[in-house]
């Protein structure tokens, strides 16, 4: 059962597909705001903070 509801939302992830094309282009904004805020800090935490990054060990 779960194998013929598969391909009926494979037709479903196309149409969203079609919509996170466009959330890519919001998050691409984002994200070159966020690389320059990081990229600020990313410096001083590269030598510190690389730790805090990987889950706080």
């Amino acid at each position: 059962m779960q194998g013929g509801d598969k391909p009926g939302q494979g037709g479903d992830n196309t149409s969203q597909d079609g919509d996170n094309q466009y959330q890519d282009g919001d998050e691409i904004k984002i994200g070159t705001k966020y690389l320059k805020i990081l990229s600020s800090y990313w410096i001083p935490l590269s030598k510190h903070g690389t730790i805090l990054i990987y889950g706080h060990e």
